[in-house]
């Protein structure tokens, strides 16, 4: 019997189901496995990988873990140049208002920003150019990448205002509708609907004289043709009078080459920013806020700086948007993937308000989500035999030490049956139960809630 796509994924998900299960809470392996800090994974977190399911906060954790470690060898002076927050730091951000009590006159930023400070202990953010900062909201993932912070730090430290005026940023207008846009005097966020969208085409003006064709008379006189005047002799092209074309940026991306006027360019590689990455092409103008106001308190508490004057772009990035309510957390890790791909370009299209929605098709995040829920088998896999081959160990050498600010989940590793037989048994069961798959109007396999 030819077995089709379909059936190949309703096995692939039943195998799953058998080997890593719902309710399956014990540690299936921790990444890095001698590492500091490593993230450990249970059964439960890697269902999540299954097709239709949100990646849960562990997943994120572990693979922008493993982006931060590949790069550390793949390219080290980049890996320099990043930071990588975990999924809680947002999280902790964002509950500012309940670190300061209501009747106190503190700033509340200040107050969350102690409570962080750990965090960061040991990282200077302002020698770092590029800071990745995961997010979820209303149980949906988005990114946000804080860009050029040494710059912003530097241009605090030795420009005036006068001086940041000159910059090639946006102009400011003192107007109340640019005020709301704002939160402070420095930051200055793109609001700006996506030109994507469908426009309105403008109505022409009730004109008499609009496309008319002016009367021509019946006859013309020619007697005074005689009398005009010689025409001035025309002086040849010279290139004084040749209005030059507009010098241009060149981007290369992806394999394509977009054109920029050098006048209204936003150099990449010093220009402070946060762009916004989100699959679902959602505003989120507070966040803008309280990545701002995080980033004036790490300066003014490590560097004695304020940062209100230190003109910072706000960006919305036209990336690649999602055709279902369940990936976004696979777009997010695909994300940082690609920007790490070619930074300082990626960074141009998106500060020069180039769409870069082609820069993957969706299709491309199902594979996505085995790539990775393949690399958590195969980690699975040997940790079981690592750890088969060594003494049993004391629970501390099981423990859950995700850096999460929480208890622990309690580690049961009893299951020692051979891999080869266990997956051969539930091999053999899927395949008995191919014929169900007409059953379903998809031809997906159900999925475990």
């Amino acid at each position: 019997m030819k077995i089709s796509r379909s059936d190949f994924a309703t096995i692939e998900y039943r195998m799953r189901d058998g080997l890593f299960r719902w309710d399956d809470h014990s540690l299936q392996f921790s990444y890095p496995r001698n590492g500091p800090k490593p993230i450990a994974v249970t059964g439960s977190d890697i269902c999540r990988l299954y097709k239709g399911e949100f990646l849960n906060d562990t997943i994120l954790e572990f693979y922008v873990r493993y982006i931060d470690e590949n790069l550390r060898v793949s390219n080290p002076l980049l890996h320099k140049q990043c930071f990588f927050f975990n999924t809680f730091f947002f999280r902790k951000l964002s509950h500012r208002n309940k670190a300061t009590p209501a009747n106190s006159d503190s700033n509340p930023m200040d107050a969350v920003h102690k409570q962080l400070q750990k965090w960061t202990a040991s990282v200077e953010l302002f020698e770092k150019q590029y800071i990745f900062v995961p997010i979820n909201e209303n149980t949906h993932w988005y990114l946000a990448i804080i860009a050029n912070s040494d710059i912003l730090l530097s241009e605090a430290k030795n420009t005036a205002s006068a001086t940041l005026q000159s910059e090639p940023s946006p102009k400011r207008v003192d107007s109340d509708a640019d005020a709301k846009s704002t939160v402070d005097t420095g930051l200055i966020v793109d609001d700006a609907v996506d030109s994507t969208e469908p426009t309105v085409e403008p109505e022409k003006p009730n004109n008499d004289d609009w496309d008319v064709p002016m009367p021509m008379p019946d006859t013309i006189d020619l007697s005074s043709v005689g009398n005009m005047q010689s025409p001035e002799p025309v002086s040849p092209l010279t290139a004084a009078n040749i209005r030059s074309k507009p010098a241009m940026v060149h981007i290369e991306f992806n394999g394509e080459t977009f054109e920029i006027p050098e006048a209204k360019y936003l150099d990449p590689t010093c220009t402070p920013a946060i762009i916004i990455l989100d699959s679902l092409g959602n505003r989120h103008q507070p966040t803008y806020g309280l990545l701002r106001g995080y980033m004036r308190a790490e300066a003014k508490s490590r560097h004695g700086v304020d940062l209100a004057d230190a003109v910072q772009i706000g960006k919305y990035a036209k990336v690649p948007l999602q055709n279902n309510l369940c990936d976004c957390g696979v777009y997010l890790l695909h994300y940082i993937e690609e920007f790490l791909k070619d930074p300082v370009a990626f960074l141009a299209l998106v500060l020069n308000g180039i769409s870069a929605r082609k820069m993957f098709a969706a299709e491309e995040m199902e594979q996505k989500r085995l790539d990775i829920l393949g690399l958590a088998t195969s980690l699975a896999d040997e940790h079981k035999r690592l750890n088969a081959a060594q003494p049993a160990s004391g629970p501390d050498d099981a423990a859950e030490v995700n850096d999460k600010d929480e208890p622990s989940e309690p580690v049961d590793e009893s299951d020692t049956r051979s891999d080869t037989s266990k997956i051969a048994s539930l091999l053999s069961e899927a395949m008995s139960e191919i014929p169900n798959v007409s059953n379903y109007t998809d031809g997906s396999a159900p999925l475990s809630e």
